[in-house]
């Protein structure tokens, strides 16, 4: 036979776990969003990066190739 506190005991205690799992997956997808919207950020950032050194490889060869001497080709 089954105590009825015994039972009441665990239909609250599975509410209980129910709502923490709930309200950890909850924070688990903020926070997922909050890391996916950083990375973006991130890869932006660096995109940005990327093409600004690619402008200044190309500006460097092109006054490389403005250089008669080897050496100081070099040394640009």
């Amino acid at each position: 036979m089954t105590d009825p506190i015994e039972t009441e005991y665990k239909n609250k205690e599975k509410t209980v776990l129910e709502r923490i799992s709930l309200r950890d997956s909850n924070f688990f997808d903020e926070e997922m969003d909050k890391l996916d919207k950083w990375a973006e950020d991130v890869k932006n950032s660096m995109e940005i990066h990327l093409k600004e050194l690619s402008k200044e490889v190309k500006f460097r060869k092109a006054e490389a190739k403005k250089i008669p001497k080897l050496e100081e080709k070099v040394k640009a």
